[in-house]
């Protein structure tokens, strides 16, 4: 159930953000479609490693995240509310990659995306498009370790 509410509210924050800062239609759109498809091959893409940031929560201060992405193409995300006290989840499972997007599969979740970008990950939209709009820079997890 907690994990429920986590990537509920995420997905919420993540949703209502996207919609916030929109460009006209189509345009915002073919933008962000050819910024998250750009060429890269897997081998060259260096996104193996430690990942933390501070992410938008909608019922308080900002979500702790340390996402570590393994050789073994696992991941483990820590999720820590700020200023909640025993309000720390942690997810596993498996990830893909194509091009420089990154798939997490989340257990009955569905998937959430991040695009590897120089010594970051940037966190996308259901639809895999960057978040747009005044918070759109804090959904970037920055890189403390490699593998």
């Amino acid at each position: 159930m907690k994990k429920l509410l986590l990537w509920g509210m995420l997905s919420i924050s993540i949703v209502a953000l996207g919609c916030s800062g929109n460009k006209s239609g189509s345009a915002q759109q073919e933008a962000n479609k050819t910024e998250a498809e750009m060429p890269q091959s897997d081998e060259n893409l260096e996104y193996q490693g430690i990942y933390k940031g501070t992410i938008p929560a909608a019922d308080g201060p900002g979500i702790n995240i340390t996402l570590s992405l393994n050789p073994d193409m696992t991941y483990k995300m820590v999720s820590l509310y700020q200023g909640e006290k025993d309000h720390t989840f942690t997810d596993t499972g498996k990830y893909s990659v194509k091009g420089n997007i990154i798939t997490l599969d989340v257990k009955d979740q569905g998937s959430l995306y991040l695009k590897a970008e120089d010594g970051q990950l940037r966190m996308l939209d259901d639809e895999q498009q960057v978040i747009t709009g005044p918070l759109e820079n804090n959904y970037i997890l920055m890189s403390v370790d490699s593998f």
